[in-house]
Formats: C-alpha cells, sequence, structure tokens
C-alpha cells in the first residue's frame, strides 16, 4: 500500500511539463473559483498567497484582478523556476515565487489577506498543519478561497483513508496520472475548527477533468468529490 507523500514521487520533471502543456483543457473550473473570489469582494488592493502555484498561472491572474502584491509557493522547485521565468520588469513590484512547503510557510504572522489554492490540499497528509499556518499568516477575517478533493469511502475499506489514489487529468485516454491522498470530510472539518477556521460557503463542482484512474484497484469503493470552500479567519 503506498504510504501518504507530500511530494509524490511521479512528479517528474516530465510529468510536470506534460501537466502544463495539458492544464489548458483541465481548467474547465476556473470561473467558479474565481467567480467566489469576486464574491468575497475580489483581491483589488490586497496581498494574496497562492499556496501550490505551480507555474503561476492562478497568481498571475490574481496580479491581473489588481492585487497589491501576490506570492506564490509551492514545494516542486521545478515548477517555481518556470513561475519565476515569466516575470517581467512590470510584474517583479507585484508579485514573486518561492519554493516553500505549505506546512511551514515562510512568512511573518498575519501578512495576507487572502490565501488562494486550487486543488492542492488533498495533497498533504496532514490537513491540520496546512489550515494552522493559513490561518497564522492570515490577517483578522482574511480569506482562504480553494478547491481540493473530498472522499468517502466503504464501510469495509476505512484502511485506505490516507493512502493515494491515482487520478487521471484530461480523462480516460490521457497519460498524466497524479497520485491525491484519500481524505474524508470529517478529517477536514476537524483541522479546520482546531486551526481557528470557519467554513463560510462550500459548494460541489464538476471536474470531469481529473477522475480516478480506472485501474485502480480499489476504485468501486471510493468517490471523489471535487469541492469549492470559502473560509474565514475568526
Amino acid at each position: 500500500m503506498d504510504k501518504p507523500s507530500e511530494r509524490p514521487a511521479e512528479y517528474t520533471p516530465e510529468l510536470i511539463r506534460s501537466y502544463n502543456e495539458l492544464r489548458g483543457t483541465i481548467d474547465g473550473n476556473n470561473h467558479q473559483i474565481f467567480d467566489l473570489v469576486n464574491k468575497i469582494d475580489g483581491v483589488k488592493d490586497k496581498k494574496v498567497l497562492d499556496l501550490g502555484c505551480g507555474d503561476g498561472t492562478y497568481a498571475f491572474k490574481l496580479k491581473e484582478l489588481g492585487a497589491k502584491f501576490v506570492v506564490g509557493i509551492d514545494i516542486t522547485e521545478e515548477q517555481i523556476k518556470i513561475a519565476v521565468s515569466k516575470i517581467t520588469k512590470e510584474d517583479k513590484d507585484k508579485i514573486s515565487f518561492v519554493v516553500a512547503d505549505g506546512k511551514r510557510l515562510p512568512f511573518g504572522d498575519k501578512i495576507f489577506d487572502t490565501v488562494f489554492s486550487n486543488f492542492v490540499i488533498h495533497y498533504f497528509s496532514d490537513f491540520s498543519l496546512v489550515f494552522k499556518e493559513i490561518e497564522r499568516v492570515l490577517l483578522p477575517g482574511g480569506s482562504f478561497v480553494g478547491t481540493f478533493n473530498i472522499c468517502t469511502v466503504e464501510e469495509d475499506a476505512q484502511n485506505l483513508v490516507n493512502t493515494q489514489m491515482p487520478v487521471r487529468l484530461g480523462g480516460e485516454s490521457s497519460p498524466v496520472i497524479v497520485y491525491n491522498l484519500i481524505k474524508t470530510r470529517e478529517e477536514f472539518e476537524s483541522a479546520i475548527s482546531e486551526a481557528g477556521l470557519e467554513i463560510v460557503e462550500e459548494m460541489a463542482i464538476d471536474h470531469p477533468n481529473a477522475i480516478i484512474d480506472s485501474a485502480y484497484q480499489h476504485k468501486d469503493k471510493v468517490k471523489k468529490h471535487a469541492m469549492l470552500f470559502h473560509l474565514r479567519k475568526k
């Protein structure tokens, strides 16, 4: 059985390139997360952290929406190199990228108005550490807006919780497979409460371009639910 990992070994430079090339066809839910960003008064003139920024695509979008400053972090050095390469002279005072672990954010307390994260949280083996860090760096009343996967698991397969499952991006014929941890709603709710965050709004979203791989031997025991959340610091 696979053990939980903060950065699955499958995230090779080759996979990163394939994912970045494919992302234009798998990001069909972007409007929903940005609609929610706008619903909470947007990011204009705000300091924003993009947690798990990848190649910087969303960080640049947040800058274009008027953020005062955007910091993108990712644990994958290859992705940060790509993101940094996109920074222009006009961007340098508005955006930066740092290799960092979401469990140990390299920032002081109460720095950001908003933490943004798109399908990243489910890679962490311990939700509570991540949400405690999110709460720590948020200003009072600050918001987390993010998407991640929550799973329901059959009663006779609870041993699968917190193990890895293969998720195929781009549909059944796509060669791009990443590994998500199987995380339950109970674990999520406990982690946000312990961190001092509260759920303001949530919604299930359709995510047909990220499906459990049909070759996964336990696919009939697990259901993946893509969720969008607005959390607020108490």
